[in-house]
């Protein structure tokens, strides 16, 4: 935990295994012809928080890195060869076309070891190649690619209290609500329920029953 206040980042399973890669400016400018993405900015506020998710029905929450400039495919490549030795079989990304020309451009083997793939909620604003439709793939029809979106918005429900946190208390806050947050994931998988029909009680139950305190 003194680590993920360092460094802004937090992913218990998945330690660094590669050092940070520079894509430099190409990396951060959109191509014009593909698909755009608007970002959020603010002088006055963290450029947000960047999640990593499973694709299973109830998504659980790898990691999250507080970001310190506007995302870019770049913040999505770098966590994703910083933390993970052996790529996933899938990734979904919103900017997906931007990001395979980052690839393209900078690390052409990436896309050998990973299929990138556009999340189901955003390709519907796309106008690049089928080839980036989740559907497209027989495999990737029944992966829940949207998980990251389902998360922002539990996430959104404290915005107006996570900007006044210390970046230590932000992280903090976000380890907590992460644990909360895999948790519920759990118990809807296991007893089949949906979020809102789990209440206080099952849920301390469930944490006696499969958490060891020390």
């Amino acid at each position: 935990m003194s680590d993920a206040k360092l460094t802004g980042e937090l992913f218990p399973c998945h330690h660094e295994v590669r050092p940070r890669i520079d894509f430099g400016p190409s990396s951060r400018t959109e191509n014009r012809k593909s698909c755009r993405k608007n970002y959020d900015s603010s002088d006055s506020h963290s450029p947000g928080i960047f999640t990593v998710l499973c694709t299973c029905r109830h998504p659980v929450l790898s990691g999250f890195s507080v970001m310190v400039q506007n995302e870019g495919t770049s913040t999505a490549l770098s966590v994703l060869l910083n933390r993970f030795q052996a790529l996933p079989r899938v990734t979904y990304y919103d900017n997906v076309c931007n990001m395979m020309r980052s690839v393209t451009l900078g690390t052409p083997w990436v896309a050998e070891k990973t299929t990138l793939v556009c999340d189901r909620f955003h390709y519907r604003h796309h106008k690049c190649n089928s080839v980036h439709e989740p559907d497209s793939y027989p495999s990737c029809r029944l992966h829940a690619s949207s998980g990251a979106e389902s998360v922002n918005n539990l996430f959104a429900f404290s915005r107006s209290h996570i900007r006044f946190l210390r970046e230590s208390n932000l992280i903090t806050f976000l380890a907590a609500r992460s644990v909360f947050l895999n948790v519920r994931a759990k118990i809807m998988a296991s007893k089949g329920k949906n979020g809102a029909d789990i209440d206080e009680i099952e849920f301390r139950l469930f944490i006696s029953q499969n958490f060891t305190f020390e």
